[in-house]
């Protein structure tokens, strides 16, 4: 008897492609926040190129909330952290003030008026969301103590690494 064991090739072709570090200005938010599933963030980039975060983003994401001008040092370092996981660092700054800036492998937002904030249901500056493929909040904190969002996100991105590389060494194919 054969069995076919499937995993999402674009998963495995987004985790390859990396993430080169996307900035823009939110414009739009498709949807709300219903219990612990969020919106899609619409924003167009410094170059005036349309994105979707859901779509571009790796099949993990940690969101944060920030009110300053720049990127925050502690998601910077995250985004260095989950350089090798297929984990998307993303700060949205409510601040309307300062150019979007850019770090290779993490999405900053500028939502200066604030649709982004609006559409997730008005987190606190600073709450930290772990978000899966799925769309789904999985983990919650704040960057004041992010271990445990943080230790999840390392665990889960760990495990889905795996998983495509074992797919990707010829383990999803078809077996006896």
């Amino acid at each position: 008897m054969k069995r076919v064991v499937t995993i999402v090739l674009p998963i495995a072709v987004v985790m390859l492609s990396g993430c080169a570090g996307v900035s823009g200005v939110v414009t739009a938010a498709c949807g709300s926040r219903a219990d612990l599933m969020v919106p899609d963030i619409r924003y167009v980039s410094a170059e005036g190129i349309p994105y979707s975060f859901n779509w571009g983003r790796q099949p993990l994401a940690l969101v944060a909330f920030t009110s300053g001008a720049g990127l925050d040092s502690q998601l910077a370092g995250l985004s260095d952290e989950f350089a090798e996981l297929p984990v998307t660092v993303a700060e949205i700054s409510l601040s309307p003030e300062g150019a979007a800036e850019r770090k290779s492998g993490m999405v900053y937002l500028r939502d200066p008026q604030h649709i982004a904030w609006e559409a997730f249901g008005r987190p606190a500056p600073g709450e930290l969301l772990l978000i899966d493929e799925n769309g789904r909040i999985i983990a919650k904190g704040t960057l004041a103590d992010s271990h445990a969002v943080v230790a999840e996100a390392r665990r889960l991105g760990e495990e889905l690494r795996a998983q495509i590389r074992w797919y990707m060494l010829g383990g999803g194919g078809e077996s006896s």
